[in-house]
């Protein structure tokens, strides 16, 4: 069993066209494994003679573990065909003499001195290349996540190297101190951002819009606005560092609280319903992916009622809890309404925020503007560089790699599955660190899509030929992956070969 694992390692495989050929690679693969006294080196490969060769034998074995190279007319009949590569030589599928699959060797057309073959064997090897380079990506389980970054904070504080090279990156993810100084910036801009968003309150009720219904439709934007808002500073970033301060105050961990505080204060700071704006390009997509934006929608509702009605794990004696759970409540179902008709809202928001910058057209640039003027004026900045967060976009790319199934959409239970895998996996693992309660933050804060793939990726090694620097020279320098592939393929037909026998 251990030789058969091992064997299907390193041929990596791709579906059969055909049961029986299936069929007929896995026994091989099998016997192979209990055939140990074969030797293959390079020289049974050099033993081999491609006119004598079974090709009945040959194609499954071919086509179970190659893929083919790009269609062309390659052989000198001129007919449209594929080809594979072993022993030096490109073989195409064909009928045999009694019908059955069969293939032959290729006779390559317009072989100018060799340069045709010689970049048909390159693109096989690149191909079986990065084949092998692929295969050592996976995703960290739990347990390989938690001792990366266990070693990475020991390796980071401490005078220990465990030796692995690959676990060096993970350094990145511990807290530093320009992490800690962007951190304590947020809190400037979150404010900023909040000055902004009164002000358009502010301008809003004042009725600077002409006629009325534009001003009333700009006053339930900018109360939309304002409702995000406080949702996010009131319930989430308020209420949490009250239950923060008595939970560290009594002894008790704050991991849960730090977490929340770090991510909202990221997302007060850019907070517009700006963001919200739609294009052509994210409705078309919503539109032809429809199932998943249900999904999106129905898993939003669920967590949002199971977040607002049953959110009483934080009550403590200094009641933050019980009124965390009770603003949870108010601000739920409002703030879940607001998101679904804000891309509506968003468009208008622009005209309502442009109108608070009357004072850039009225008055000479920078030249006679006041204190307020500039805070206006710079908070609208702020906004519109929270427009479009690239790190967001990123961040859901790579989740939806991860999470989506087989076809390539999130469903329901697998958007409630990555909401597990952030607030269950990833909060065990950093919390187990027992970073402090600023560190703790900072780390949940600099979280950026090159971090959050780390969190995510496992690359092993592969007996020094995992790594793409290595991969890539033995390419240039020779042709050892050509020559390990037809080995492999030459123990499989020794191997049929004794099995007819």
């Amino acid at each position: 069993m251990e030789n058969e694992e091992k064997l299907q390692d390193e041929i990596v495989l791709h579906a059969p066209s055909t049961d029986e050929e299936h069929k007929q690679v896995t026994d091989d693969t099998l016997l192979s494994a209990e055939s140990k006294s074969i030797s293959v080196n390079t020289a049974t490969v050099s033993e081999l003679n491609n006119d004598n060769v079974d090709t009945k034998s040959l194609w499954p074995i071919l086509n179970a573990t190659q893929c083919p190279l790009i269609p062309d007319q390659y052989d000198e009949d001129g007919t449209l065909c594929s080809i594979y590569y072993f022993n030096d030589a490109f073989w195409k599928q064909c009928d045999g003499d009694d019908g059955s699959a069969d293939c032959r060797k290729v006779l390559l057309a317009d072989d100018d001195g060799g340069c045709r073959h010689r970049k048909c064997k390159d693109d096989a090897e690149l191909m079986l290349a990065v084949d092998r380079y692929t295969s050592n990506v996976s995703i960290n389980t739990s347990l390989q996540l938690y001792d990366k970054l266990k070693i990475a904070l020991r390796e980071k504080t401490t005078d220990y190297d465990d030796g692995d090279s690959r676990n060096d990156v993970y350094q990145k993810l511990v807290p530093t101190k320009l992490g800690r100084l962007m951190f304590l910036s947020v809190s400037f801009t979150s404010t900023l951002n909040g000055y902004f968003i009164a002000e358009s309150i502010r301008v809003a009720s004042q009725g600077a819009y002409g006629s009325q219904w534009a001003t009333v439709l700009a006053l339930v934007m900018t109360i939309s606005e304002a409702i995000l808002f406080c949702n996010l500073f009131l319930v989430d970033i308020v209420v949490n560092s009250l239950i923060m301060a008595y939970r560290a105050a009594s002894g008790q961990t704050t991991y849960v609280q730090t977490k929340t505080i770090a991510l909202q204060l990221r997302n007060l700071s850019t907070l517009s319903i700006l963001r919200y704006l739609p294009s052509i390009e994210i409705v078309s997509a919503a539109v032809v992916n429809w199932k998943e934006t249900l999904a999106k929608i129905s898993s939003g509702m669920i967590l949002v009622l199971k977040n607002s009605l049953t959110n009483v794990e934080n009550s403590t004696k200094c009641g933050a809890g019980t009124l965390k759970t009770v603003l949870d409540i108010i601000f739920a179902i409002p703030c879940y309404i607001i998101e679904v008709f804000a891309p509506l809202l968003a468009v208008y928001a622009i005209l309502v925020k442009i109108k608070q910058l009357s004072f850039v057209i009225d008055s000479e640039p920078f030249g006679g503007w006041g204190f307020s003027e500039y805070l206006t004026f710079i908070g609208f900045l702020n906004q519109v560089a929270g427009l479009r967060v690239l790190r967001n976009i990123e961040k859901q790319s790579i989740q939806h790699f991860v999470f989506s199934g087989h076809d390539a959409e999130l469903d329901t239970d697998e958007l409630l599955l990555l909401d597990k895998w952030w607030n269950v996996t990833v909060l065990s693992a950093v919390s187990s660190l027992q970073l402090g309660l600023i560190d703790n933050m900072v780390f949940w804060y600099s979280l950026d899509p090159r971090k959050i793939q780390l969190l995510l990726k496992h690359h092993a090694l592969d007996a020094g030929a995992g790594d793409s620097d290595t991969l890539t020279k033995l390419i240039e320098a020779n042709d050892d992956i050509l020559i390990d592939y037809d080995q492999k393929v030459m123990q499989q037909l020794k191997v049929s070969s004794q099995k007819h026998e």
